[in-house]
């Protein structure tokens, strides 16, 4: 035993015996058994304090550790040794899983063990490797149309999954692509063949070169109408308005204020039907906008002619209804 796997072993049975309710414990094969979902918790919450023990974007982080806890438990896997073969691309970003886990999956939840073949061949240049990004990962690179086949026959039948060809793969930012480009291909095949095959063993987990090529999520909120965000603004427009009126309003007796309403003269504008007011009325009232999305609060004669356009319509679906 390694002293890495050593020190694993030190990390769970001290987790353990911290945590009520586990009633066996294997350090050999991480057979936790909880008997509730509490204890999970509780377990999780002192795995997230292991410090060096775990990769740093699960430090202190209960909630993940959980999440990768109830993995393990599915994968028959220890814990701390799943941790550590997690990966995040960018802070906040999913958690992925080295492929081998999905291998490693496959064998404890299927009992299936893949057989593997290759076509093609590749070569090492003196070029520098870069990744997806443009970043160089290795110092020479390895080019070809090497592929991998992976397959197993059960009941007679033959299930395989074919790799794309190694010029063909985007995203190879590790390293292992141009050192031992067999040994990432048949990651690549035996993940795929899980995916295909047996898609109940990696239920929405994904590999770390996924979530390396998963783009940010963008906003996809349907702008405004120019319309709508015109009224919207009418409607901001016509509160100030009313605030205005309202603050030269304060302070006058009930007197003043009756006189100032009969010295109003209100005059009735006459109806313009080719006005752009009236056909945005018109617009306004088919796109369902109500008589307050009035965009002319300060202008009565657009207004009216608004106001007319919109009452058309209405007018209209009253008299084919009749």
């Amino acid at each position: 035993m390694n002293e890495e796997a050593r020190a694993t072993s030190i990390t769970n049975i001290q987790v353990a015996k911290e945590v009520e309710g586990i009633s066996s414990i294997d350090p050999g094969l991480g057979a936790y058994q909880f008997e509730n979902l509490g204890e999970l918790v509780q377990f999780s919450d002192l795995m997230s304090k292991a410090d060096v023990m775990l990769p740093p974007h699960l430090r202190h982080k209960p909630a993940i550790c959980l999440a990768v806890t109830m993995r393990a438990i599915q994968w028959k896997v220890d814990p701390f040794a799943l941790a550590m073969e997690t990966y995040q691309a960018k802070e906040n970003g999913p958690i992925g899983y080295q492929a081998k886990v999905f291998v490693s999956a496959l064998e404890a939840c299927a009992g299936i063990q893949l057989n593997y073949e290759y076509e093609g061949n590749f070569t090492i240049t003196n070029e520098p490797a870069k990744s997806s990004k443009g970043n160089v990962v290795a110092q020479r690179a390895a080019v070809g149309d090497r592929r991998c086949i992976a397959w197993v026959e059960l009941k007679g039948r033959r299930f395989e999954y074919v790799s794309p060809r190694l010029d063909e793969i985007t995203v190879k930012n590790s390293p292992l692509w141009h050192l031992d480009p067999d040994q990432q291909l048949t990651y690549y095949a035996a993940r795929g063949w899980v995916r295909r095959h047996k898609p109940s063993v990696m239920m929405g987990a994904y590999s770390a070169d996924e979530v390396e090529s998963m783009e940010p999520m963008r906003d996809v909120t349907p702008k405004r109408g120019a319309f709508a965000q015109l009224a919207e603004d009418a409607r901001h427009a016509a509160t100030e308005t009313t605030e205005e009126d309202q603050a030269q309003t304060e302070g006058e007796t009930p007197q003043e204020a009756d006189q100032s309403r009969t010295n109003v003269q209100v005059e009735e504008p006459e109806v313009d039907t080719e006005s752009p007011a009236y056909q945005n009325g018109v617009e306004a009232r088919e796109g369902g906008l109500s008589r307050g999305d009035c965009p002319y609060p300060k202008d009565p004669v657009s207004a009216s002619n608004w106001f007319a356009g919109w009452d058309s319509v209405e007018s209209d679906h009253s008299e084919d209804s009749e």
